[in-house]
């Protein structure tokens, strides 16, 4: 940038001789600027949006399905003790030659429609369970549908002992649990269970609660396990679960627990809630 500047500069001397002397100047120079402008905006901004639907109505029906279960396994005292030929017993409860326990399912439970349930145990003391809840409701705008399914099961203070004298081979496992070739094109809600072992807790739970034409859909599940204070003696058993050329080409639900061990928890719980219309939860 430059600037013209002119000036005027008066200057008084004292000299030898009386009289003022005066003078004009005038003064150029060039004038260079730079000037760097750094402007940053930081803006934010928390939205909270509540909305509260309130409906003033009166329902006309409701459809309701609940599905409890409560399961428990408790100071039980249980001996598998094979011995060999020569009799050999433990405590008067042993046998004269190798635990032998198989739970089969062979070509079974096929082309069915609807609700099929099925448990199957080898074992001891064990809990098992099938469960289906349904409600519906159909063809009311004005109604509602709630399903419900809570499953408690529990395993404490259980003393099993499977001992044998001789090591099991690859082929002759003391203890099986098989299916094959089952559970094939079902359509439907199908629930199986299957069991060799001991001390076992198996449930399947199916609540389901259906409006066509609905206004609100609730749904709640719950499931609660505990297995404390168990002693387990495991010694030379062979144990063996199968699942071959099964549960295929289903429509619909298919649940299925297998077990050849010992104090094991299985469940399988499962809830629906639905509508056609209006607002689901």
């Amino acid at each position: 940038m430059k600037n013209l500047i002119k000036a005027g500069v008066a200057i008084g001397a004292l000299a030898l001789a009386t009289g003022t002397a005066t003078a004009d100047h005038f003064l150029l120079w060039d004038v260079d600027k730079t000037a760097n402008y750094n402007v940053r905006y930081d803006v934010f901004k928390d939205i909270d949006v509540e909305v509260d639907v309130r409906l003033d109505l009166d329902l006309q029906s409701s459809a309701s399905a609940q599905a409890l279960v409560n399961s428990r396994v408790e100071r039980n005292d249980v001996d598998n003790l094979g011995g060999e030929d020569d009799g050999e017993t433990f405590d008067g409860e042993g046998t004269s030659g190798p635990t032998q326990r198989t739970a089969r399912v062979f070509d079974s439970l096929k082309d069915n429609t609807g609700i099929g349930q099925f448990n199957q145990d080898a074992g001891q003391v064990s809990n098992q369970g099938n469960v289906a809840s349904v409600g519906l409701n159909q063809g009311n705008a004005f109604a509602s549908t709630l399903a419900e399914a809570y499953v408690s099961q529990e395993a404490r203070d259980n003393d099993i002992r499977n001992i044998e004298n001789e090591v099991p081979t690859r082929s002759t496992p003391n203890l099986v649990a098989d299916i094959g070739g089952s559970l094939l094109d079902n359509t439907g809600v199908f629930h199986v269970n299957q069991n060799a072992g001991s001390a076992n807790q198996q449930h399947n739970v199916l609540s389901a609660a259906v409006g066509t034409a609905a206004l609100v859909a609730l749904a709640d599940a719950g499931l609660a396990q505990a297995t404390t204070g168990n002693e387990i003696t495991d010694i030379n058993t062979g144990k063996r679960d199968l699942l071959t050329g099964s549960v295929n080409d289903n429509a619909g639900i298919v649940n299925v627990n297998q077990s050849t061990g010992n104090v094991n928890s299985q469940a399988t719980v499962i809830n629906v809630a639905t509508i056609s219309s209006a607002v689901g939860l």
